[in-house]
């Protein structure tokens, strides 16, 4: 709930922002970013670690809002969840899931390779929060930093709207105390993120 409540208060932001704007934005100069995402991920994850040999990823949310834009580069934030079933209690313990949240900053570089297909390579870097639960009641959490790097793939229906294919490569970093031996299997994860997002701008 709350994390919907947040994705209606950005985008909330966004548009009133965009409405401030009455004029053409002039180019080569540094201007607000009125640009908007919203949508579907699904993470592949892969690798020795507890996400990858102890869960089960389902799909999740994701959104994201521009801040600043110079010509074609552009920075903002953005925000992920995803609730990852638990498959294997010997490895993870008694818990249902593991619900990932990721809040992280962005730039992103805009490329047209035609009028209507555009490619967005983009670089990130947050916090990112795994907590644990049972019967829907938080039981445990980690802390950590995450760090992002992919690419938007954008069909555009017009210079507003558009339909766009991401996929992005994620490690995280949790902090984590446990046996050395156990360290990385607990404290690190790696996915190749793919998802289906609307933009507008």
């Amino acid at each position: 709930m709350k994390f919907k409540s947040l994705l209606f208060a950005l985008f909330l932001m966004n548009q009133v922002g965009y409405s401030q704007e009455k004029t053409e934005p002039k180019k080569n100069k540094l201007q607000l970013d009125s640009s908007f995402i919203v949508g579907f991920i699904y993470p592949i994850e892969f690798g020795n670690t507890a996400l990858s040999k102890g869960h089960n990823a389902n799909l999740g949310l994701t959104s994201s809002f521009g801040l600043l834009k110079y010509n074609t580069i552009s920075a903002g934030i953005g925000l992920d969840m995803v609730i990852y079933s638990v498959k294997d209690k010997q490895i993870i313990g008694d818990y249902d899931n593991s619900k990932h949240n990721s809040y992280f900053g962005f730039v992103k570089y805009d490329y047209n390779l035609t009028k209507k297909i555009s490619l967005s390579p983009n670089i990130g870097y947050g916090y990112s929060e795994l907590v644990i639960r049972k019967n829907n009641k938080r039981r445990g959490a980690q802390d950590g930093t995450e760090l992002r790097l992919g690419t938007l793939i954008s069909y555009n229906f017009n210079k507003l709207n558009s339909l766009c294919f991401s996929i992005m490569y994620v490690n995280n970093n949790y902090d984590v105390k446990t046996n050395e031996s156990l360290q990385d299997f607990f404290s690190k994860s790696n996915s190749i993120q793919i998802g289906v997002v609307y933009r507008t701008q």
